[in-house]
């Protein structure tokens, strides 16, 4: 695949800027132009000439200490002439000269204007029957412009490294994505930036936190497996050599199911997660929606949780007037048995689990609760994270790999309920989910 030009977007946004500096400089032009050359400007000038030719009247020396006066104030090049057009005073760093032939004649009242070469010239009569004319320079405009040019170059030059800094954070958060494409998987931004792009830039360093977390559950997950996996298979092949050796399989029986069944509760998780992948892929696979009877549920799980651990004790309350609900039976079963292994496993072994169901509002709770040293704040946060296993379950004896909370909140997700971990007082730890009622 071909990769695009990485400039593209700096040039965009470049040429923008310069499109955006033109348009500016060339209203600005504009307007300077009119202002200068237009009707307006023009009339003003020639009624000004005329003022003025009606004082240049007076001894060759009062008429040049005027037009000095005028040319040094206003900067501006002026001349009077005689009837006969020879030069009674000039001023000004280029004074027009006398009119030729060809040009227009001076009014007995009022003012005239023409161009004469790189010049505007204005006339207007004298009372001594001469005249006065004042000169402007039509390359004033050409001088604007070319200011402007030259101060628009300027700008464009500095245009540059003010789109460098604009297209910079850009290319930062380019990178990082690439390499977080390529697996490493402490790439960061490190931008610190309090706008649009700052807010990017964390969201996108949150991102590759959470996503380094996760491979790395992931990865502790593999070491986990491999070992939940060969344990009880290495007490079956035990319990198989030894029965090969006294010919007796009777007294090995017990252990080869419990741990035949510990594989089957952890192929079951991974075929869980699978299915629900699926629902939420699109895959084709559907909750199995029936009307679910608490007292059946409970039945089921009292069961399974004899057989499983045959030492503990569960205490089963169900509340009076419990609302209907639609869910999956299979799925929710898993849910409580989840709920009722870990608390098996991490509760104190002389206090009995509780297993209650309540009504909270049009919805059915269901909570597991033990007697223990409970989850710290920062597990119950996370509790339910794929792969998270909390503090007092990361020893090897306690078995599990972290997936099974997991599991039970995309099943609660999925029938659109809701399940959380609460600290119980007295010491111990309540799983509580919810499921929405039917009505």
């Amino acid at each position: 695949m071909r990769r695009r030009r990485p400039r593209r977007l700096f040039w965009r946004v470049y040429l923008h800027g310069v499109m955006l500096l033109l348009i500016v400089s060339a209203s600005v032009t504009g307007v300077a132009v009119l202002l200068h050359d237009g009707p307006p400007w023009q009339q003003a000038k020639a009624r000004f000439v005329e003022l003025m030719a009606m004082t240049a009247d007076g001894t060759p020396a009062e008429v040049q200490q005027r037009l000095d006066l005028l040319s040094e104030s206003l900067h501006l090049n002026l001349a009077a002439f005689d009837a006969d057009g020879r030069v009674r005073a000039e001023s000004g760093p280029r004074p027009p000269a006398a009119l030729t032939t060809d040009e227009p004649r001076v009014p007995q009242s009022g003012a005239v204007d023409f161009h004469r070469r790189s010049a505007l010239i204005f006339a207007a009569p004298t009372r001594d029957g001469g005249y006065l004319l004042l000169a402007t320079e039509n390359g004033g405009t050409g001088r604007l412009i070319g200011s402007v040019a030259v101060v628009l170059l300027a700008l464009a030059l500095l245009t540059v490294p003010l789109t460098r800094l604009v297209i910079r954070p850009l290319e930062r958060l380019t990178a990082t994505a690439r390499a977080l494409g390529q697996g490493d998987l402490a790439a960061r931004t490190g931008l610190r930036r309090h706008d649009e792009v700052g807010e990017l830039a964390r969201a996108m360093d949150e991102m590759a936190t959470r996503l380094q977390g996760m491979v790395l559950r992931e990865r502790e997950l593999l070491a986990d497996i491999s070992h939940e996996l060969r344990t009880p298979l290495a007490r079956i092949r035990v319990a198989l050599e030894l029965q090969a050796e006294d010919g007796g399989l009777g007294p090995y029986l017990e252990g080869i199911d419990d741990d035949l069944g510990e594989l089957e509760g952890l192929i079951e998780d991974v075929l869980t997660s699978a299915r629900l992948d699926r629902q939420a892929g699109g895959a084709g696979f559907t909750l199995q929606r029936a009307a679910l009877d608490p007292a059946a549920l409970a039945d089921a799980a009292q069961t399974r949780l004899a057989r499983r651990h045959p030492s503990r004790t569960l205490l089963i309350q169900l509340a009076d007037d419990l609302p209907e609900v639609q869910g999956d039976a299979t799925f929710i079963r898993r849910v409580i048995d989840n709920l009722l292994d870990n608390a098996a496993r991490y509760g104190d072994a002389e206090a009995p689990i509780e297993l209650g169901f309540g009504r909270d509002g049009p919805d059915l709770s269901v909570e597991v609760s033990d007697r223990g040293p409970g989850l710290s704040e920062a597990d119950r946060a996370q509790v339910f994270e794929p792969f998270y296993r909390a503090e007092r379950s990361r020893a090897r004896h306690a078995g599990g790999v972290g997936l099974g909370l997991t599991l039970c909140r995309r099943i609660i997700d999925a029938h659109g309920g809701h399940i959380a971990a609460l600290s119980r007082p007295g010491g111990g730890t309540t799983m509580r989910f919810t499921l929405p009622g039917s009505a």
